[in-house]
């Protein structure tokens, strides 16, 4: 089912547009305006790529992810980058869109759409050339990259799922600009159905979210119940809205008024929008699902010195919501861009701190392979480093991510979880 990506053997590296921050968690009503944190291109000596947030996750050396499978549900990616020549392709790879459809007994569904003239590379056009298209190639350099990311080997499964439109309407358009987190849960679970999926890495918005039974009568929460059984652990962004997760889920604040939003901007507006909205129209899976919330990590950003991003959402207050949350770095992190396969850029947000996440995940389950990706993910909690100065569970959750720790864990203390 995998192909192995050709070799690119140009060592040219050339500047590239800057890469954008990611979302995670937010309502699935329209978007405030972005605050996605600022970026800055630069040219990268790959031999030398993201040792400063290596050397705080405690990776020293490239990581084997031998017979693991990771999604990357995003803007699709450029696996022709030279950074992909030792990994391999899963052959599902490919477009989707998910698409609101009568089935046939006439009840409503979502369902999954394939947009097989699109595949799996990123889409742009020089005349509106979004930098969203960049997206998906970033977040999976930080997994499979020969110098930017973590793992050695393994199998990239590439999901192109940012687009616009409706395909049953003929108004589906690739280069778009809205995340469909419904079509990567439904794409990842039908693949695996009859061949493993073992982890799925989501940079986008709303991540963590899905519309309340009340506002859509259950259709979102179904789509991901597929999860449920399915062997696929979601490393999720938790987004770059300034959003403290407990205020807006679990908690008694009242929502901003009108004239409130109305003086709001910036991160203010974010929350404004997120108590009057988000807290309305969605769940929230680590604190409302708790048959989902062993299947997912949310990712905070830290900067190198381990403290956390001003842009980072955060867990806030709740232990409950604190449990399933970890940092990893997301500042300046070294990629592959996505218009040509020698080219680089930096990028930053917690779009880019979960692919970290995602690759360590790997690596412990490629190593203890009777393992579950749920107690991987358990794993990676159980490990993250509290013990440095600073270390608020407010602000990074359980803790900062170790994958050292993580992979020297006795594996016979998770034989049992799910």
């Amino acid at each position: 089912m995998t192909q192995t990506i050709r070799t690119v053997t140009s060592l040219a590296v050339s500047l590239a547009l800057a890469g954008c921050g990611g979302g995670g968690g937010g309502s699935n009503s329209t978007p405030p305006p972005s605050s996605t944190p600022d970026t800055t291109p630069e040219i990268v000596a790959p031999e030398t790529t993201n040792s400063g947030a290596k050397g705080l996750i405690n990776v020293s050396t490239a990581l084997t992810g031998t017979n693991i499978v990771i999604a990357v549900a995003d803007a699709g990616v450029n696996t022709d980058h030279q950074e992909f020549a030792t990994t391999s392709l899963d052959a599902r790879s490919g477009a989707f869109s998910s698409e609101l459809l009568l089935d046939g007994s006439s009840n409503l569904s979502y369902q999954l759409q394939a947009n097989h003239s699109d595949d799996h590379y990123p889409d742009y056009d020089a005349s509106r050339d979004f930098e969203e298209a960049a997206h998906g190639t970033h977040v999976a350099s930080l997994i499979f990259g020969a110098n930017t990311g973590i793992l050695a080997d393994g199998t990239l499964l590439a999901l192109d799922v940012v687009s616009s439109g409706s395909v049953d309407a003929g108004t589906f358009d690739p280069v778009g600009r809205l995340p469909d987190n419904l079509a990567s849960i439904m794409a990842v679970t039908d693949m695996a159905a009859s061949n493993k999926v073992d982890f799925l890495n989501l940079s986008m918005d709303g991540a963590a979210t899905y519309f309340k039974p009340s506002q859509d009568g259950g259709l979102q929460r179904d789509v991901y119940a597929g999860l449920e059984g399915s062997g696929i652990g979601v490393i999720a962004a938790a987004g770059n809205s300034a959003l403290d997760y407990s205020e807006i889920y679990a908690s008694s604040t009242p929502q901003c008024t009108d004239e409130e939003m109305d003086a709001a901007s910036g991160y203010a507006y974010e929350r404004c929008y997120a108590l009057k909205y988000s807290r309305a129209e969605t769940d929230f899976v680590p604190y409302h699902d708790d048959t989902l919330r062993d299947d997912f990590i949310v990712v905070v950003a830290v900067d190198e010195a381990g403290q956390i991003t001003s842009f980072s959402n955060r867990p806030g207050a709740s232990a409950k919501i604190q449990e399933r949350f970890i940092a990893a770095p997301g500042v300046n992190l070294e990629v592959a861009d996505h218009k040509a396969d020698t080219d680089y850029t930096t990028a930053s947000g917690t779009s880019f701190a979960a692919p970290l996440v995602a690759a360590a995940a790997g690596a412990v389950k490629s190593k203890f392979s009777s393992l579950s990706s749920a107690a991987v993910l358990q794993i990676l909690l159980d490990t993250a480093d509290s013990t440095f100065t600073g270390y608020d569970p407010e602000l990074h959750g359980a803790g900062i991510l170790d994958v050292e720790a993580a992979l020297n864990v006795n594996p016979n203390d998770y034989i049992s979880q799910r």
